[in-house]
């Protein structure tokens, strides 16, 4: 190729520092859309869990000025690549976990008719490059994932609720989180009791629940009956059994 000179060379001289300015703009672009687009740090979330839960009961205050906490329910709201069912299943959980605590903060409770309605389906939040509620976020995100166990791991700020569990979920030990929160929740005499012969007859022990928490915790048990092995009569508490699910 024969080398530039005289007025073509000074053009390209001149040109030189821009189109380098420009190739350069453009690979930080790159760069910081391929960053836009990671999964977010959950650990901020994970350090304030370990704060303010105790045994499952929340320290509100405690995430109610948090900067931290702040932070990381803005970072929801933007585009997330999730490569994995695991990495999805921990990020939606933690998502849906944070944004129950919001709506707590901000006046939200499902102590209500109307209450429960705002709660859960009314109020949208920005998650992943789109607005969804947290009934959507279970029923047409977290439930088409296949994973009954959500159940065990998602809050409602209810007692009859599992317990919110005091550290985030992580795609490389969810199985063993997911595990450990439904044999907390199925082995709660508390919150629910077995009886007769089939995994169907989860009865709850709260009669103010309404009649579709009943029925749903009735669905979530027949759920989790086929992942474990072996009868609930066997293996969980049952009337006039002590034993726990193993």
């Amino acid at each position: 190729m024969p080398e530039l000179s005289g007025p073509a060379a000074r053009r390209f001289r001149g040109w030189h520092p821009f189109l380098i300015g420009v190739l350069v703009g453009l690979a930080l672009l790159a760069v910081l859309g391929s960053a836009l687009a990671q999964g977010i740090d959950h650990a901020p979330f994970d350090a304030l869990l370990k704060a303010n839960v105790k045994n499952g009961v929340v320290n509100y205050p405690g995430f109610q000025h948090n900067a931290a906490f702040r932070k990381y329910v803005d970072d929801l709201g933007r585009p997330a690549t999730l490569p994995t069912k695991q990495d999805q299943l921990a990020y939606y959980i933690n998502a849906y976990n944070a944004l129950a605590i919001q709506g707590i903060l901000e006046g939200l409770s499902p102590s209500s008719v109307l209450g429960r309605a705002r709660y859960f389906k009314i109020r949208d939040w920005a998650l992943n490059g789109q607005q969804i509620s947290l009934y959507d976020l279970e029923h047409k995100i977290l439930r088409p994932l296949n994973e009954p166990r959500v159940h065990f791991a998602i809050i409602c700020a209810s007692k009859s609720c599992p317990f919110l569990r005091s550290e985030a979920y992580a795609a490389a030990r969810l199985d063993t989180q997911l595990d450990e929160q439904a044999r907390q929740f199925v082995n709660d005499g508390f919150r629910n009791r077995f009886e007769g012969h089939g995994t169907e007859q989860l009865v709850d022990e709260l009669g103010g629940l309404p009649r579709a928490a009943r029925t749903h915790q009735r669905i979530v048990g027949a759920q989790i009956g086929h992942h474990f092995t072996g009868p609930f009569e066997v293996f969980g508490r049952a009337a006039g059994h002590d034993g726990e699910l193993s």
